[in-house]
């Protein structure tokens, strides 16, 4: 299992998209699961995750990238193979949004790890969520957003189905033929993180942050059912 082979010439690079040897590293977790990526971009991690994955969707909140991936699905299934599903819409708001995991990584502001596990966790307590779902999260430690929300989450990863490992990656010389801004190719060449963290796992901690305060009370998410 390598996605580095299996996608073989793929359109963006790190860090417009998670690395490769990154996506390899989630292969042995989602293998006969059901999967959902949320914000899959051009799709060339969710390509590789839907060879082993038992069912493959692609949640994608920008348009344009909407029709490119379901070309990229077709493909995939003329060619003799697996193909994935595609919803374009925000996850929020997605019809049957439910599956053994749920995979990202974060890309602020639109989406940020505390409001994808509070709205995904609200879902399970919601009963509109498995019980049993997973969060696989992906973290640069170079982007300080990430090395925070490792420090906070990775105690997390605890009990059934769940995981914490390092990954060295080494996409630098790709970044330099695919990614506009060599600036940032610095961030494609070192260790990531990953940590599966079961959603149920995170049904004591306190969500707040800036913003989401309101005279010393915790705003609730709207996902969350009323109490």
């Amino acid at each position: 299992m390598n996605c580095s082979v299996i996608v073989s010439s793929p359109v963006d690079g790190t860090p417009i998209r998670s690395p490769q040897d990154v996506h390899t590293s989630l292969l042995p977790h989602f293998v006969g699961k059901e999967v959902i990526e949320i914000g899959t971009r051009n799709g060339d991690g969710m390509s590789c995750f839907c060879k082993y994955a038992k069912k493959a969707t692609a949640v994608e909140l920008a348009t344009h990238y909407c029709g490119k991936l379901r070309e990229r699905s077709d493909a995939l299934k003329q060619a003799g193979g697996n193909g994935f599903e595609v919803l374009c819409s925000d996850y929020r708001k997605a019809p049957n949004l439910d599956a053994d995991i749920f995979t990202w990584w974060q890309e602020p502001p639109h989406l940020r790890n505390h409001a994808a596990l509070e709205s995904l966790l609200g879902f399970v307590l919601a009963k509109k969520v498995r019980s049993t779902a997973i969060a696989a999260m992906v973290f640069d430690p170079k982007f300080h957003m990430d090395a925070a929300d490792y420090k906070i989450y990775r105690k997390y990863a605890v009990g059934e189905g769940a995981w914490a490992d390092t990954v060295p990656v080494d996409e630098f010389d790709l970044c330099h033929k695919l990614v506009r801004k060599h600036a940032l190719c610095g961030r494609a060449r070192g260790t990531f993180y990953t940590l599966g963290v079961p959603l149920l796992a995170l049904v004591n901690h306190s969500f707040t942050h800036k913003g989401r305060q309101l005279g010393g009370r915790r705003l609730e998410n709207p996902a969350w059912p009323a109490r």
